[in-house]
């Protein structure tokens, strides 16, 4: 399925008319299946579909490691993720889920996600990183430079590699860089996040079952996320722009380099 399409548009620019070509991001419903129930469905980015749906399956309590996901087979012609786990899993999560809504209709979980401990003193990064990372970060989406339609999440590992992922949804595209971070054995508690979209508290509840330490936004965060954010241990940082940034929990984690 294709990521963009070019549409015929009129601009109006500057006091000029003119007919141009735009690209026009594309949208796509998925609908999940787990063990042949239909547990939801997901307005996204048809990209990197096995990842949206390991990291929804793990953020949700589906799963908990990747050794509970049995099977997982994107249709593509179909538009469907089907995903076969443990029985037992199944039934006691079904009992405990409900349908929410918000780029499409999913199973939500009703019982609080048991928050992973977070390390202490080990994991720290200077002023300077968390500039510089979102400085490249902005720069790194084409997929934004052309449609202006995706958002963007950033796993940066401990050796500082980057994976990117892109979504029109901003909990896709954190579940996508999730995915992607469980599926290869990225360590996530020496590792940080950074989101183009606002930190509001169901993108940190995302977080709750995962020993990241830091979460970074060039925008703002609500009082509930922070709220969470302060209760799971998570540093915080929001408004990341230029050569600025706010730090709303945590700050021991941002300091600078240790001689």
């Amino acid at each position: 399925m294709p990521q963009t399409n070019q549409i015929e548009i009129v601009q109006y620019n500057r006091g000029t008319v003119s007919i141009v070509l735009d690209d026009i991001i594309s949208e796509t419903l998925l609908t999940l299946l787990i063990n042949d129930t239909i547990v939801g469905s997901f307005i996204c980015s048809w990209m990197h579909i096995e990842y949206l749906v390991i990291g929804y399956l793990f953020c949700e309590g589906w799963i908990t490691s990747m050794g509970d996901l049995l099977s997982l087979e994107v249709r593509e012609p179909d538009a469907q993720a089907l995903v076969y786990i443990p029985k037992s899993r199944f039934q006691n999560k079904n009992r405990d889920s409900f349908l929410s809504s918000g780029c499409g209709h999913k199973m939500q979980s009703s019982t609080p996600l048991i928050p992973s401990p977070r390390m202490k003193g080990d994991f720290y990064i200077t002023p300077s990183v968390v500039i510089d990372s979102m400085k490249q970060f902005q720069k790194a989406s084409t997929l934004f430079q052309s449609t202006g339609g995706v958002h963007s999440v950033a796993l940066v590992s401990p050796n500082r590699e980057w994976i990117l992922e892109e979504d029109i949804g901003r909990h896709n595209a954190l579940d996508k860089a999730i995915g992607f971070g469980l599926q290869h054995g990225i360590p996530f508690e020496k590792s940080f996040i950074m989101t183009s979209g606002r930190i509001s508290s169901d993108m940190v509840q995302k977080i709750v079952p995962l020993p990241i330490p830091l979460l970074i936004s060039k925008s703002a965060a609500t009082d509930a996320a922070i709220q969470i954010a302060n209760r799971i241990d998570l540093t915080l940082i929001g408004f990341a722009r230029g050569e600025r940034f706010n730090i709303y929990t945590q700050p021991d984690r941002i300091q600078e380099e240790k001689s």
